[in-house]
């Protein structure tokens, strides 16, 4: 008992026994000191990738509502066209073959042709919607002014319930306006520039 009790009071043995008691109050306070850092570390890790999703998700949802919405406002003007197509009734008062009718057609416009007018009563005109007179060779039954006094003749039967629009060969300038016509163009117009005119009467006239 007594070698033990004077080995404990060594200081070689107080010395050493001191540094084991260090070392190991250090380990158990680095490992606790740790801990924490670790789980802040981790925690830090998955709030980034749950922000990751969320913006993933976001975007995702973004460019889902902007393909949808050209979806739908894409086709709507396209739907305009196609319903005034459906409702349109066009009559083309000419002597003459116009190709471009054809074109017309083809395009999905109801288009009727007769080659000239004696009475403005006729079912075929009472029907139509827009009304395109050659300035030329129709309407001389009706006046002397042929396709100019046809339009004026129109005008006065149908007032504003038709869409009158004039085309020649030649220049006719205001001609067609002091008529009455509600438009004019030229036989050589594209068809696409026809069409435009098709489509701002009917706008104007077709319910």
């Amino acid at each position: 008992m007594d070698q033990f009790i004077n080995f404990m009071m060594n200081p070689w043995t107080i010395t050493v026994l001191g540094g084991i008691v260090v070392v190991i109050l250090t380990k158990l306070f680095l490992d606790r000191k740790k801990t924490p850092v670790s789980g802040i570390s981790a925690n830090n890790s998955q709030n980034n990738n749950q922000r990751v999703i969320i913006n993933n998700n976001l975007n995702s949802k973004a460019a889902s509502l902007e393909t949808n919405n050209q979806t739908q406002t894409e086709p709507s003007i396209d739907q305009d066209i196609l319903s005034l197509k459906a409702k349109t009734k066009i009559l083309f008062i000419e002597d003459d073959v116009f190709k471009k009718i054809n074109n017309l057609k083809g395009a999905g416009w109801n288009i009727t042709q007769i080659n000239n007018v004696e009475n403005p009563d006729i079912e075929v005109i009472r029907s139509a919607d827009i009304i395109f007179v050659d300035n030329k060779g129709v309407g001389q039954k009706l006046s002397n002014d042929q396709g100019l006094g046809l339009i004026k003749v129109l005008r006065q039967r149908y007032q504003n319930k038709k869409w009158l629009i004039l085309y020649s060969a030649h220049p006719v300038g205001l001609d067609a306006f002091d008529s009455g016509a509600d438009s004019y163009l030229t036989k050589n117009s594209a068809v696409y520039e026809i069409e435009q005119k098709i489509i701002q009467g009917a706008k104007k006239v077709v319910k």
